[in-house]
């Protein structure tokens, strides 16, 4: 893992070298730049595979030159493929069997690796550039572009010495207050800074100064409905299995983030049974809220006879983190959740691991939310069996799903009437209302359809999170269930698979209940990732600092917000977020 960055034409050395060293988190073992008359290439380097300094960047071959930032988990199987094509290799890393795969496949040879990337290779032959971003976008990539120049980054702030000014997206504040963080979308909250797309190649021609996007990816639903259960659980265990072979190679210590979750706990006991040296890391809470999983993590740790490290998320870490986490992750974020997780990497980097594995994506695929329960009821609202089942095992739920339902049949008026009135809530003014430009929520017909659509929109923004929250602390982020050979035949799976006998999950429960414990794996209290939002918003010291970026906001007073809303409403976090963003970014003004 590490971080990247790109210049055409050539700049200023100063400029470029401060850029770059806004990207030193992400990989402080080695820091290297490629300049040329026309461009110059920067990269800074977490050794994981191969430590050797051979295998540094920018990596040059031939006319060719590489920077990278991601793992290709099956470098090895393509490395043997390319040797018996003839390609000799001078290192162990997956950086060189990517720099030959493009040499011997051209744009074509993403279409072989099963990893998380975000690339660029400059072809001095041809004068262009090749840009490469990962299927579902786990590794970042933002650029600047316009007719005189093309600047591209793992991150928005070291693009930022390239603006003559920092000026803040209105319309995309005005969206992120109203809805949400919207990850999947071109635009960010700074005006002239893009977002490259997942699944996407591009080319960047230096001589027309054109560049040019090709979708090599989509996420295709291609249901079986005819099934047999226990083929299906042979092949999403073969499956799950190999993907985590794939992501425990490495060349430094590797952690795991447990919870007391289904899929946290799926990971660490195949991955444990592979590697005993594997550390566990844990964020528990010193709450009055009932929302701790400990009893269920340490059942997990003394089954497995883990190495445990327990992590306390407290107020007086928040408060004295909070710019940092700001500032790390670049763009406001909709909870403080991502403190807690901030906290585990920042554990597991004292504890010298490098790599961790996590979770995310498995809730998106299999259909983890109970939210999923009025798709399916719009999906089977006149089968006999599945209302039997329903109610046999949700009838609580039913009020609650049926006003989902029923709004599914109104997506335009509920997200006119509901995000208005959030909105009106937000705004002491009225403003021109913004609309989304995302699908409503309820705006389905199947299960499978919404899972791929979080897949792209709700996922999306989950990676962001923990990409620099992991990256934060220079620890390479690896999920198990973001394998897109799992991912595809997850969407090959009918609902009935997805949700069954009154579980969520449920093929993906069925097909490991052997391999973790009865508690665990059947257990239907879902906590997600919680914290004590509430118990932190309205503590005394949190409610000063709040307030001294709140009085101080040029954003808040140009927008009008209504600053003096309920400290326990979610929207007071994102109105004290926009402030301090804005001053910790230096935020000049809003258009």
């Amino acid at each position: 893992m590490c971080g990247i960055l790109g210049s055409f034409p050539n700049c200023d050395s100063n400029k470029f070298q401060k850029a770059l060293n806004l990207l030193a988190h992400r990989g402080p073992d080695n820091q290297t730049v490629y300049e040329s008359d026309t461009i110059c290439l920067g990269h800074t380097r977490l050794s994981i595979i191969d430590l050797d300094a051979q295998s540094n960047q920018p990596m040059e071959i031939d006319d060719m030159v590489l920077i990278f930032n991601g793992e290709i988990y099956n470098y090895l199987e393509i490395k043997k493929e390319l040797i018996a094509l003839g390609y000799y290799f001078s290192t162990h890393s997956d950086t060189e069997v990517l720099l030959k795969s493009y040499q011997e496949w051209g744009e074509a040879c993403v279409e072989r690796f099963n990893g998380m990337w975000s690339f660029a290779i400059f072809d001095k032959k041809n004068n262009s550039l090749f840009l490469s971003r990962d299927r579902f976008g786990v590794k970042p990539l933002y650029y600047i572009y316009d007719s005189k120049r093309f600047v591209f980054a793992s991150e928005i702030k070291a693009l930022l010495p390239y603006l003559d000014q920092t000026v803040a997206n209105r319309d995309e504040v005005v969206r992120y207050l109203v809805y949400g963080v919207q990850e999947h979308r071109k635009e960010t909250m700074f005006t002239h800074i893009y977002r490259f797309p997942p699944g996407c190649n591009a080319l960047y021609n230096m001589e027309n100064k054109k560049l040019s996007f090709d979708k090599y990816y989509t996420l295709q639903i291609d249901i079986e409905e005819t099934i047999d259960e226990s083929l299906v659980k042979n092949k999403l265990k073969n499956l799950v299995e190999k993907s985590i072979d794939f992501r425990l190679r490495s060349d430094v210590k590797i952690g795991m983030a447990l919870s007391g979750g289904v899929d946290s706990n799926i990971i660490v006991s195949k991955a444990n049974a592979q590697n005993k040296t594997i550390e566990s890391f844990s964020s528990i809470y010193d709450s009055k809220e009932q929302i701790n999983e400990n009893e269920n993590i340490e059942h997990t740790v003394k089954s497995l006879n883990l190495k445990q490290h327990y992590i306390v998320a407290q107020i007086d870490s928040l408060v004295k983190k909070i710019e940092n986490i700001v500032w790390m992750q670049d763009e406001p974020f909709d909870t403080l959740g991502i403190f807690a997780q901030y906290k585990v990497y920042e554990k597991m980097n004292e504890k010298a691991v490098k790599v961790s594995l996590d979770g995310q994506g498995a809730d998106e695929i299999f259909a983890g939310y109970g939210t999923y329960r009025s798709v399916l009821l719009r999906e089977n609202m006149f089968k006999y069996k599945f209302l039997r089942e329903y109610f046999k095992y949700y009838k609580s739920f039913f009020i609650q799903d049926l006003k989902l339902l029923m709004i599914s049949f109104f997506p335009k008026l509920f997200e006119w009437l509901y995000f208005k009135k959030r909105a009106d809530k937000i705004f002491n003014k009225k403003v021109a209302f913004v609309p989304s430009l995302k699908e409503s929520f309820s705006n389905f017909n199947n299960l499978n359809q919404k899972l791929v659509y979080d897949v792209k929109e709700y996922l999306s923004v989950l990676l962001r999170y923990v990409d620099r929250n992991s990256m934060a602390h220079s620890i390479e982020s690896r999920a198990p269930f973001l394998d897109y050979k799992l991912i595809n035949y997850a969407f090959e799976l009918p609902s009935n698979l997805k949700y069954k006998d009154g579980f969520s999950k449920y093929i993906l429960r069925k097909t490991f209940e052997k391999d973790v414990s009865e508690e665990i794996i059947w257990n239907r209290d879902k906590k997600g990732f919680p914290v004590p939002q509430n118990e932190w918003c309205t503590d005394e010291n949190f409610i000063i600092l709040a307030k001294k970026y709140i009085s101080n906001s040029m954003i808040l007073k140009e927008l009008d917000i209504n600053c003096n809303i309920d400290k326990h409403d979610p929207m007071y976090w994102k109105i004290v977020n926009i402030a301090i963003w804005e001053d910790v970014f230096k935020i000049e003004g809003i258009k």
